[in-house]
């Protein structure tokens, strides 16, 4: 990440299958992944799925090694690709959550807009599920036109062996426009 006057700019690096890679050189465009339902639905039935920023298109910032493990782990049987791409916006519309007051600003619309309406102690939930309260929140606000890009460090229960133990920076791109595709690269 580097800063140029008002605008901020990230090194993407998208882990994916080969032929996902080779669609979106070729079309120039990537599909922003989406939620197996509501935010209550998704933590109703523990079953469904809802990312962690929301919906949109996901990168690790400037970390082709993680985006490596990604697709090795995502496409076992298939080949996997690792796409990078500079993805540049204002520094306003990014919202960056492991900045104090940004994350304590996500907790209090979490617990205005979602805690009153769980059917079960908020205790309950795992780290995991409670990311998709964050997921939800942001999906609210980029869905008002507040930010273009949601950014946070990855983490995850540390019973689960996706990731290691390295923690790294996410980036979430919810409006596509702000992704150089003019500069996208295999680069893996």
């Amino acid at each position: 990440m580097f800063k140029m006057g008002r605008n901020i700019v990230y090194y993407g690096y998208h882990g994916t299958s080969l032929e996902k890679a080779q669609d979106i050189l070729r079309s120039k465009r990537f599909i922003e992944s989406e939620n197996d339902g509501t935010v209550f639905q998704c933590l109703k039935t523990r079953a469904k799925h809802y990312h962690w920023l929301g919906r949109g298109v996901y990168f690790w910032d400037n970390d082709i090694e993680i985006a490596r493990y990604w697709g090795k782990k995502r496409y076992k049987k298939r080949k996997f690709s690792v796409l990078g791409v500079p993805i540049e916006c204002d520094k306003d519309r990014v919202l960056d959550l492991r900045q104090n007051l940004k994350r304590k600003s996500m907790e209090d619309l979490i617990n205005l807009m979602i805690i009153p309406y769980l059917d079960f102690d908020f205790n309950e939930y795992s780290t995991n599920e409670k990311n998709t309260f964050i997921g939800y929140v942001c999906d609210v606000l980029c869905e008002r036109n507040m930010y273009d890009v949601c950014y946070n460090d990855f983490e995850i229960d540390s019973n689960q062996d996706l990731l290691y133990t390295k923690v790294t920076p996410q980036i979430c791109v919810k409006n596509k426009n702000v992704i150089k595709y003019d500069e996208l690269e295999l680069v893996d």
